[in-house]
């Protein structure tokens, strides 16, 4: 049996809430009931424990209206009853209340209602002596455990004399102070005195009410004069400074006037009836003392009362306290600050450093336990909804998910106010609405809330956590729960009672299913209800009584926060932030395993080296600035496509991404739209942004006090011109063109590249320092020696391949044949050639599909590309040939010209049927000619079938120049055999992509630096990146991912595509882009990562020396941290152990 049922006649170390039990049933008490709430808890749960051996009748009731409902039934039929619940819970129990004081009782009825001055556990710190007054009930205010002990007793003697329910108010410190309390005997029965109907009293209908106030109002005359000679007031002292108080505030005065040896100078007045206040003992003590201090916690109710007794005595006196400034209206009082007033007021010194303060120490906020599923469920819904909708929290464990790391919780009010509150956001704003309530108070509150919305037709979800009891307050059970063989009411059945069409449940646990689930209820209109379902482990533990530890989990440190581009010296400098860490946590949960369980096993291991990263010439963090996406990040995108990339705006527009063409969504569905998404994010920079990444590049740069020419201004030529300028060189770019960009202005038209976004390129490299000498031929306006005389330390050429290669077939010099280059330049310098009749393009590459276009676009009648492969073969963007074709342009595959004819106006082709046999170099099948011929005519044949050096090259000597005219340069340096000259871009490597000639660029500038240095172990490597071996990881493949189609963007309709030059392809919407970035499945490795900590927040995690850890003895091993790391890091410690013994 419990000890408080079997101790008799001795004395037991009681916490205040104990001490209000163990009275109450030497009191007799045979009903109690009680809605959990700090500071009252303790009450409740020492009822549950003890209430069958003590004979005493005890629920947990579903609210604490119910709770006072049924206990003034059980008084009404003549039981003692006691009632409990915290300051608020009387907000909801107000209304029988009110009528109860009307009514009143026949067993004595005895209200706990426990304060919390300083807010400890609580959404306010009310005053409920108002309540007192309210209701003109009586009320009484222990001090310490043996008052409470000895007060609900005194309480139960004056309900019944009176008939009347009595309030008994304590607050956190008597609730929860321990302290040593002589306890009597036991009565040896209970009072049961029976319901005996009376419609007078018990209905009261507004003629029985009117009936019943006099009786209200005499019985506080009556219970005044009792308080007016109770022993239960307490004075001492004969000094002339009086002291008012009550409750725990005497206890602070009294220890304060010993601390200062000034029992001569008071006189104090210690109330526990703390209403109906003594009003005339109160005058007669006012007559004794010169001037008053008032202690009291919270309101100035003592205070005023004071004032009235003043008046009543004849006798005004200065009275300190709430207005006069020496306490304040919020919060605790103690006995500094007690200390603080009385010695201001008698005169005394008094050295704050001598008292005995406590070590001051750092704030610890209340946070979720390690493993609670409510983290979870946050998380999980984090996943899904992001930062887009508003969220309202509710009273419960719950609530913390407001604080940082969750940070979901912009508002609530009360006990079931999420299931109400949401309605009226959702009528009133338009940001989705997301509300979090708890099961227990779903119970307590949160039904008639989610009826209402449902009657209006709001549209919300509500998510209510089922952990299976009321945890805050101590895992009392709910009605939820049959702990002791209750009838349990199923939240999903009431949800749908409730008129709600979609309710579903889910593990939160199960990141997967529940991100799928949350996902599909917010697509679907009116009141959603989710059922996050999944036992508190604390809960869990205690009731089953189980020892046994779960496996603990712990980092992998070679996979925490580690890049796999760092060797490469291409980590980029981003810190850690929440929003792209979520994004990628999205990915690894949208990519992993059904279950939890199945993690550890079966999850994909991540690349070190992303796919796209790796097939980029570039090397740009393609995973990095698409996730920034997805995390709505912008900024931080661009940084990581600036980082490695001069040109974005061209190269969003006319890169052949050969990272779509590896990337590993594409095993599943579609790879990602990277050059789109590369485009969304720089369109989204205005000048402000541009001329502050400039200005921040400007502050990096160190001058070293030498000049490097370049000669051409295409985009290998820029790129180095660019780090040359970065690394502290002096650079001027020598272009014989009268503007810069090589074959970005002269060859590509600009329904694909619109000059613009060419310019806003090349305006930065001006505002670095770039200098730009136009109109300067090699060979001709200067050579080498020049510039070595005009001091130059070196030279980067870059002339690229200008010059179309011949067809090599008879009549190729005929009027009307022309060369796709020479072609391009004359329409995108700004001439208009007449083109028609019949356009024949001979090629497949991207010369070829920009020469097919510009001629539908200068009004050709037909325009028809033959080429001697097929389709798949043909070098062109994918893209651009689709979009050539949508517009009209013909096809014909496997046919090459082998003579032109001139019959008149028009041309007449010869050409050679070929077919497919083994692949060449180029690993593409190699075209052989067959015994098959075919005719066609045309008006006007363009040639595209490849390029050639510029002939100024060919002077420079076979040291330097190959036999086809190409510099021979170090592929890792740009270098050739002479010291002064560096070669890269397509005059190296014969006709390649933009993207490829810009890391030549790159390669070159850091192979100069490293010549020119002085020290060139300590120049800034430019590391050569091996493609092949990178690609050749063992490539991460998803485990259960759900195919979602691609985002396209939009492109202008046909007719108005071909009848003008306006760009075709148009930009991703904002929502496109951020669902296209959320396809991404962050194949590699990022540093740039506190997911763990920064969105998931279990406390088990910490960092030690910039490392993440997790802590063996918080890790509860729960393991829903393993769906988190999106590195895949976080492993069980046996796994780990396993394989650093292998």
């Amino acid at each position: 049996m419990h000890p408080l049922v079997t101790a008799q006649n001795t004395r037991l170390l009681l916490l205040g809430n104990e001490a209000i039990v163990r009275g109450a049933l030497e009191a007799g008490v045979g009903f109690m009931s009680t809605y959990p709430g700090t500071p009252s808890s303790e009450i409740g749960d020492t009822f549950a424990k003890l209430h069958g051996d003590a004979g005493v009748v005890f629920e947990y009731s579903v609210n604490e209206k119910v709770a006072l409902e049924v206990a003034g039934a059980a008084a009404a039929a003549g039981v003692r009853t006691l009632v409990a619940m915290k300051h608020v819970g009387v907000n909801v129990a107000a209304d029988p209340l009110m009528t109860l004081s009307y009514i009143g009782v026949r067993g004595g009825l005895v209200l706990v209602t426990a304060d919390d001055p300083g807010c400890h556990s609580s959404q306010n710190e009310q005053d409920n002596r108002h309540y007192a007054r309210l209701g003109k009930l009586p009320m009484l205010e222990p001090a310490t455990p043996e008052e409470a002990y000895r007060l609900v007793q005194e309480a139960f003697v004056l309900s019944e004399r009176h008939q009347t329910p009595v309030l008994l108010r304590t607050t956190t410190r008597v609730s929860h102070t321990r302290a040593a309390v002589a306890i009597g005997e036991l009565p040896p029965e209970k009072t049961r005195l029976g319901f005996v109907p009376d419609k007078r009293r018990f209905t009261p209908v507004p003629a029985v009410a009117k009936l019943r106030h006099p009786v209200v109002e005499e019985n506080l005359r009556k219970i005044e004069a009792e308080f007016e000679t109770s022993p239960l007031n307490r004075q001492w002292g004969e000094g002339r400074l009086g002291i008012l108080t009550g409750g725990v505030s005497a206890c602070y005065v009294e220890d304060v006037i010993k601390r200062l040896g000034v029992e001569t100078q008071v006189r104090v007045f210690a109330l526990a009836t703390s209403y109906p206040v003594p009003r005339r003992r109160l005058a007669d003590w006012v007559k004794e003392i010169e001037r008053a201090l008032v202690v009291e916690e919270l309101d100035p109710i003592l205070e005023d009362e004071l004032r009235s007794a003043c008046v009543r005595a004849g006798k005004l006196v200065p009275i300190f306290g709430k207005e006069s400034g020496h306490f304040s209206l919020l919060g605790e009082v103690g006995p500094d600050v007690v200390t603080a007033a009385l010695t201001q007021i008698l005169g005394l010194d008094w050295d704050r450093e001598t008292t005995a303060d406590p070590t001051s120490l750092p704030g610890r906020p209340p946070i979720l336990c390690p493993g609670c599923p409510h983290r979870a469920t946050y998380y999980a819904v984090k996943l899904a909804v992001g930062d887009e909708a508003l969220y309202l929290s509710d009273i419960g464990c719950y609530t913390l998910g407001f604080a940082p790391p969750i940070g979901m919780g912009d508002y609530f009010i009360c006990m079931g106010s999420s299931a109400s509150s949401s309605g009226g956001f959702a009528a009133t704003q338009d940001k989705p609405v997301v509300s979090f309530l708890g099961d227990s108070t779903f119970y307590h509150s949160g039904l008639t809330g989610l009826i209402n919305s449902v009657h209006q037709h709001r549209d919300l979800l509500l998510i209510i956590m089922d952990n299976g009891t009321t945890g805050m307050t101590g895992h009392q059970p709910h009605p939820g729960t049959s702990s002791q063989g209750e009838l349990a009411v199923d939240l999903a059945a009431l949800a749908r009672a409730a008129g709600v069409e979609r309710v579903e449940v889910i593990d939160p646990t199960h990141f997967k299913e529940s991100l799928e689930t949350i996902r599909a209820l917010r697509r679907q209109p009116g009141t959603n209800v989710l059922i996050s379902r999944s036992a508190c482990p604390l809960f869990a533990k205690k009731s089953s009584g189980k020892k046994k530890e779960a496996e603990k989990f712990a980092i992998d440190h070679d996979r925490c926060m580690v890049c796999g581009r760092k060797a490469q010296g291409l980590q980029c400098d981003l810190l850690p932030q929440r929003h792209y860490a979520l994004a990628r946590g999205l990915a690894r949960v949208a990519a992993g395993p059904d279950a939890p369980e199945l993690y550890p096993e079966s999850a994909p291991a991540k690349m070190e080296h992303p796919p796209c990263e790796a097939a980029c010439p570039l090397g740009l963090c393609v995973q990095g600035y698409v996730e920034q996406i997805a995390a709505g990040r912008y900024a931080e995108a661009r940084a990581l496509i600036r980082q490695r990339l001069i040109l974005p705006h061209v190269v969003c527009r006319v890169c052949n991404h050969p990272c779509e063409a590896v990337c590993v969504r594409g095993d599943i569905d579609e790879p990602i739209a990277v050059n789109a998404l590369k485009r969304f994010a720089m369109e989204r920079e205005t000048p402000a942004d541009r001329a502050a990444y400039v200005a921040k590049l400007k502050e990096t740069i160190r001058g070293k006090g030498k000049k490097v020419a370049v000669v051409g201004a295409g985009p290998a030529g820029l790129s180095c011109a660019f780090d040359l300028r970065w690394r502290g060189y002096e650079v001027e770019i020598f272009e014989a063109e009268s503007e810069a960009g090589g074959l970005c202005r002269w060859g590509i038209p600009e329904y694909r590249l619109p000059r613009e976004e060419l310019n806003k390129d090349l305006v930065m490299l001006a505002d670095l320092g770039v200098r730009f000498r136009y109109g300067a031929r090699f060979g001709v306006d200067f050579n080498l020696d020049g510039l070595k005389r005009d001091g130059y330390a070196a030279v980067f050429l870059a002339l690229g391949q200008p010059r179309g290669a011949a067809l090599g077939i008879p009549g190729e010099d005929s009027p009307g044949v022309r060369d796709a280059l020479q072609f391009l330049r004359e329409v995108n310098g700004g001439g208009k050639p007449q083109l028609a009749g019949e356009v024949v393009v001979v090629g497949g590459g991207n010369s070829a599909i920009d020469a097919a276009r510009t001629a539908l676009r200068l009004r050709a009648s037909r325009v028809t590309v033959l080429y001697r492969r097929t389709r798949a073969e043909m070098p062109a963007i994918g893209a651009e040939i689709a979009a050539a074709i949508a517009e009209g342009v013909g096809l014909i595959e496997l046919g090459a010209p082998e003579k032109i004819t001139r019959d008149g106006a028009r041309l007449t082709v010869t050409c050679r049927r070929m077919r497919l046999s083994a692949p060449d170099k180029s690993g593409r099948p190699r075209p052989e000619p067959t015994d098959q011929t075919f005719v066609l005519t045309a008006d006007t044949l363009i040639s595209a079938i490849g390029q050639m050096a510029d002939e100024s090259l060919t002077g420079l000597g076979e040291k330097l120049v190959d036999r086809w005219g190409r510099i021979q340069a170090d592929p890792q340096t740009g270098a050739t055999a002479d010291p002064f000259v560096f070669g890269g871009g397509d005059a190296v490597t014969g006709p390649a992509s933009v993207v490829a000639a810009l890391q030549w660029g790159k390669y070159a500038a850091y192979g100069i630096d490293r010549a020119l240095a002085e020290q060139p172990e300590k120049v800034v490597r430019e590391a050569w990146r091996d493609r092949e071996s990178m690609l050749a990881e063992s490539r991460y493949r998803p485990v259960g991912l759900t195919p979602e189609p691609r985002r396209h963007a939009p492109s202008l309709p046909v007719a108005e595509a071909v009848g003008g030059f306006a760009e075709v392809e148009g930009s991703l919407s904002e929502a496109d882009a951020k669902r296209e970035a959320d396809r991404c499945l962050a194949c590699g490795l990022c540093a740039a990562c506190h997911n763990c900590l920064d969105n998931f927040g279990c406390p088990a995690f910490y960092q030690d020396n910039g490392r993440i850890q997790i802590n063996p003895i918080l890790c509860d091993g729960c393991g829903a941290c393993v769906q988190v790391c999106p590195n895949g890091a976080i492993v069980p410690v046996s796994l780990l152990t396993k394989e650093a013994s292998s």
